[in-house]
C-alpha cells in the first residue's frame, strides 16, 4: 500500500473521529446549556456563536481553499499570506469590537457589551491560525488537525 494511500486512509479514519464525536457531543452540551442556563444567559451565549461564526467565516476569506488547491506554495507567498491573516484578524476584532454596542441594542441584551470585546480578542487570535491548518489539511494531516480541534 502506497504512502499516499495510507495518508488518506487515515485522514478519513481522523475526519470521521472527529465528525461522530463533534455529532455526539454538541447535542449534549447544548442540553446541559439549556438545563443549567436562564433564558437570557442561553440567548448570550447563541448570540456570541452567531457572531463567532460570522466573524469566522469572514477570516477565512476563501485563502484557505486556495493553499490547499495550490499545488506549491512559496515561503514568500506563505509570508504574505499569513501577514493578511493577521491584519485582517486585527481589522475584523476592531470592526467586531467597535460594534459590540450596535450588536447588544439589536438583541436587547445589553451585557452583550461585556462579553464581545472578549470575543473580539478570540477573533483576533484564531485568524492567523487558518492558515496552518490550511497547511495540515494540505499535508493530510488530519489527526493534527483533529487533536486540535
Amino acid at each position: 500500500m502506497g504512502s499516499l494511500q495510507k495518508q488518506a486512509i487515515s485522514s478519513v479514519k481522523w475526519t470521521s473521529l472527529k465528525t461522530v464525536i463533534g455529532g455526539l457531543t454538541g447535542p449534549v452540551t447544548l442540553i446541559i446549556k439549556a438545563r443549567f442556563l436562564s433564558p437570557e444567559e442561553f440567548g448570550h451565549i447563541a448570540v456570541i456563536f452567531i457572531v463567532i461564526g460570522f466573524f469566522g467565516l469572514l477570516e477565512s476569506f476563501g485563502i484557505s481553499q486556495a493553499v490547499i488547491q495550490r499545488d506549491k506554495i512559496s515561503v514568500k507567498e506563505s509570508s504574505s499570506l499569513f501577514l493578511f491573516n493577521v491584519f485582517l484578524s486585527l481589522f475584523l476584532s476592531f470592526c467586531l469590537y467597535i460594534s459590540s454596542h450596535l450588536i447588544a441594542d439589536f438583541f436587547s441584551l445589553t451585557d452583550l457589551t461585556l462579553y464581545l470585546p472578549i470575543v473580539a480578542i478570540i477573533v483576533l487570535l484564531t485568524g492567523p491560525s487558518l492558515l496552518f491548518r490550511a497547511f495540515l489539511q494540505k499535508m493530510l494531516l488530519f489527526k493534527q488537525l483533529a487533536l486540535i480541534e
